[in-house]
């Protein structure tokens, strides 16, 4: 059942209540002042909703037995209020998805039961407290779509117990401390998106535990991929934007653990890498936008996982038949996205891209491309976006059902045919 409306004012006379859960309906309003009477609550969950305002400001000052909160995924407004430093025996936070606006108050520390803190996609600004630092009990801490500002304080190194750290996509500054180094427990870690500056740590070779790190533009000038990446067991890896040269580094070979790869917009010269075929279970790969020089290397045809496959604006060679074949073991696997724009590859558009289920999108401009649009890729049930401009096609466009611009066939003298002028 899906309740509307705002919540009743007379809900705060409930002074037993335990337990209050009206979360993922569309309740809209402000949240009633009221609810501060709920001297007993435990959890709070008013999630995914369409309240609106700021928060009461006196409405955890009595709450002191608050353990879990969820506002995340609604309207709310304004500053993350003084009284809830009250919460002191609140595990879980969930504040993702509002308009929350202010500094994160320095208060944060008095939270010393606090296990989960999510203030994601907020208009959160200012500089991190150092006080963050004294969170003993902090395992997950996300601030990620903010406008964060400054350095990150080096007491963050005292969050030990923390196992997943996300501050990405703010407007964060200085270098990486050392500190994050004695974050031994650490698994998730990015980064992404900042204006952090380089050299790093050392240090982050520390972080053994760790299974996905991004780093990805930040002004890093990191020229080479570190060493100390070898002795992790990464299955999700982000060093897109960073200024890395020459060729990749031997070690990363020995690898098989690799889910996600991201190693777009650098200047990486060399081969394409054979042996990412030893990851069978790599699902993203985004090369993009290097300086690789070869052909497509046949073994990506065994990399039957694959979801994602970005090499655009590469100088390579080969057609993609090469990977896209009769031999491939099921192009009914989860393919999403093939992009091979500005790659200088040849030959035809594989029919057999026909056959998978879930391919959504084609972006093969500006290459050596012949021969015909196959009708069976021209009308995937799944696909939203379709580029074959600037290649030498020809023949009849097929008819199909999804609305494409006519830029998208643009600049193949051979071809014709709705959305380009008839065939003579």
């Amino acid at each position: 059942m899906h309740i509307s409306g705002p919540i009743p004012p007379q809900f705060g006379r409930l002074s037993n209540l335990i337990e209050l859960r009206l979360g993922r309906n569309s309740l809209t309003g402000s949240i009633p002042a009221s609810l501060g009477n709920l001297h007993k609550i435990k959890t709070l969950v008013l999630n995914d909703n369409r309240f609106s305002g700021n928060i009461p400001s006196s409405l955890f000052q009595s709450m002191k037995s608050l353990s879990e909160l969820h506002l995340e995924m609604n309207e709310l407004s304004g500053p993350i209020p003084v009284s809830f430093a009250n919460l002191t025996s609140l595990t879980y936070a969930n504040l993702h998805s509002n308009r929350f606006s202010g500094k994160i108050p320095s208060f944060i520390s008095e939270l010393v039961s606090l296990r989960y803190m999510q203030l994601s996609r907020n208009n959160l600004s200012g500089k991190l407290p150092n006080s963050i630092g004294k969170l003993p009990q902090l395992s997950s801490l996300g601030m990620a779509f903010n406008s964060i500002t400054g350095p990150i304080p080096s007491s963050i190194g005292n969050l030990t117990g923390l196992s997943s750290l996300n501050l990405a996509y703010n407007k964060l500054t200085g270098p990486i401390p050392a500190s994050i180094g004695n974050l031994k427990r650490l698994m998730w870690f990015t980064l992404r998106n900042n204006q952090l500056v380089g050299p790093l740590p050392p240090q982050l070779g520390n972080l053994t535990m760790l299974s996905s790190l991004d780093l990805s533009y930040n002004p890093l000038r990191l020229t080479s991929i570190p060493n100390w990446i070898a002795d992790m067991r990464l299955w999700s890896l982000g060093l897109a934007g960073l200024g890395i040269q020459g060729n990749l580094p031997q070690w990363l070979s020995s690898s098989s653990s690799f889910r996600h790869i991201d190693l777009s917009n650098n200047q990486i010269t060399g081969q394409l890498p054979s042996w990412l075929e030893n990851n069978k279970y790599l699902k993203t790969l985004k090369l993009a936008n290097n300086r690789f020089n070869s052909s497509i290397p046949p073994e990506f045809k065994n990399l039957i996982d694959l979801e994602t496959i970005d090499l655009h604006s590469n100088n390579l060679s080969g057609c993609l038949k090469v990977i896209f074949d009769t031999k491939f073991p099921n192009l009914t696997h989860p393919i999403k996205v093939l992009n091979m724009e500005n790659t200088r590859i040849s030959g035809s558009i594989p029919s057999e891209l026909g056959n998978s289920n879930r391919l959504t999108t084609i972006l093969l401009s500006n290459n050596n491309l012949n021969g015909s649009i196959p009708y069976e890729v021209l009308n995937l049930n799944t696909l939203q976006k379709f580029n074959v401009s600037r290649n030498e096609l020809v023949g009849e466009i097929p008819s199909h059902t999804l609305s494409i611009p006519a830029s998208a066939f643009s600049h193949n003298v051979g071809l014709c045919g709705a959305p380009l002028p008839p065939c003579k």
